[in-house]
């Protein structure tokens, strides 16, 4: 429910420009265009890159959401973004074209209400299995060159995502792999279709079933 956002939406942030994008499902240059327009917000002070957090994950998709019933401009935009900012810091509403409702937000410009209890659900639930999934992988210059990897694997997260993307059976990448969950296999579906970070190209990975 909507109501749990102060929760839920925690008020960190840590996600890069593509990892924002990939939990939001939208382009990139979609986060791009939204940090050119003032929107999102810039790099936090003390930081040398874009940060972000679980509600701008929830901001793009309840956009998206939005958009696909009518058109939102620039300063429509902002105002929502500066909305929920406000509900989750639990600070005090000033005059704005959105008001929060017990299960949305109602667009007074043009006297609609939109139901945003997908979107939000959407959104926990992305930021969960991300997090969650960052603390079971690691990366060690002794397993495989540093390719992130499960803990207490050799299993390389971008290979089993790569896999899953290509079209393998979810069911047969399980066999191939039975230490990893369905949870995992879904991180690792995430995780590889965010760039890699930049640095030495890392060779090819040869797929291997666990223990063979």
């Amino acid at each position: 429910m909507i109501s749990g956002a102060l929760t839920e939406l925690r008020p960190w942030r840590r996600l890069s420009v593509e990892e924002l994008a990939a939990l939001a499902e939208v382009p990139s240059r979609r986060v791009w265009q939204e940090l050119e327009e003032g929107i999102l917000p810039g790099r936090a002070k003390g930081r040398t890159r874009h940060s972000f957090g679980p509600r701008d994950v929830f901001y793009l998709r309840l956009v998206r959401h939005l958009e696909r019933a009518l058109t939102l401009n620039q300063s429509a935009r902002r105002e929502l973004h500066e909305a929920i900012s406000r509900v989750h810091d639990d600070r005090k509403s000033h005059p704005s074209s959105w008001r929060k409702t017990d299960t949305g937000w109602e667009f007074t410009s043009v006297q609609a209400s939109f139901d945003a209890r997908q979107p939000f659900a959407e959104s926990v639930k992305k930021v969960r299995l991300f997090i969650h999934g960052k603390r079971r992988i690691e990366s060690r210059p002794d397993i495989l060159g540093g390719e992130p990897v499960f803990k207490g694997t050799r299993i390389a997260v971008r290979h089993v995502g790569d896999l899953l993307l290509k079209g393998v059976p979810r069911a047969e990448v399980r066999e191939d792999f039975p230490r990893l969950d369905d949870e995992d296999l879904t991180f690792a579906a995430l995780f590889a279709q965010l760039p890699r970070p930049p640095g030495r190209p890392r060779k090819s990975l040869v797929s291997r079933r666990e223990g063979a």
